[in-house]
C-alpha cells in the first residue's frame, strides 16, 4: 500500500481513484479511495502500475455524463433560449 500511495502522489490529480481486489472466492471488491488519492491517468501511470502490480492492473474508464449540476444548467439553458424564439 505504500508503493500505491507514493505512485498516487506522484500523478495526483482530479480523477477518482479505485482499487480492485479479488478475493480467495474469485469475487471482486472495488473500494473508493479518498479524493487525496485521485489521479491524473496517463500512459507512464499505466506502465507504473503493471510493473508494481502485474500486466493489465491498470484499467481507466473515460464517463462522459455530465455531473447532474451540470446537467440542471444546461437544462435551464436550453429551456430559456427556447423561450427566447
Amino acid at each position: 500500500l505504500d508503493a500505491l500511495f507514493h505512485l498516487a502522489s506522484a500523478h495526483s490529480g482530479k480523477c477518482p481513484l479505485f482499487l480492485c481486489f479479488r478475493k480467495p472466492t474469485g469475487e471482486l471488491i472495488f473500494i473508493e479511495t479518498h479524493d487525496r488519492f485521485w489521479v491524473t491517468p496517463s500512459q507512464e501511470l499505466a506502465a507504473q502500475v503493471d510493473a508494481l502490480f502485474g500486466e493489465e492492473s491498470y484499467y481507466a474508464k473515460v464517463d462522459t455524463t455530465l455531473p447532474e449540476r451540470t446537467a440542471k444548467k444546461w437544462e435551464k439553458r436550453a429551456g430559456n433560449h427556447d423561450s427566447d424564439e
